[in-house]
């Protein structure tokens, strides 16, 4: 299996991706600094839940950004699958329906998937 970088395939430069990845490892890290974290086997994780609840409904938190925001929630991030002939595969991963539309915004994993 070939994969090329991840620089060469996106429309970015080395720099942009650079800062990108910095400033949300800055982010993500003060969540857990302020009290938004949980152990896993993993180490300390984002706790995505307790931000949701604490930030409240989404049309409060984003009233201006509601175009955005329902683009996002009608159509969720696919999920990266390594098939069994070993290739790469972007396939459908949607939101149990039990999710709040705040917690399906902050993130996409098998807690929020069905």
């Amino acid at each position: 299996m070939t994969l090329r970088t991840p620089n060469i395939s996106l429309l970015v430069s080395r720099e942009e991706i650079s800062e990108f990845y910095l400033a949300f490892s800055r982010y993500e890290f003060a969540l857990k600094a302020s009290g938004f974290a949980k152990q896993t086997d993993r180490g300390a994780q984002v706790d995505w839940d307790k931000l949701a609840e604490t930030l409240g409904e989404l049309d409060e938190l984003l009233s201006r950004q509601r175009s955005a925001v329902e683009e996002l929630l009608d159509r969720p991030p696919k999920k990266l699958n390594l098939l069994e002939n070993d290739q790469l595969k972007w396939q459908d991963d949607p939101p149990r329906p039990s999710c709040s539309p705040t917690r399906v915004f902050f993130v996409s994993d098998t807690d929020v998937t069905q």
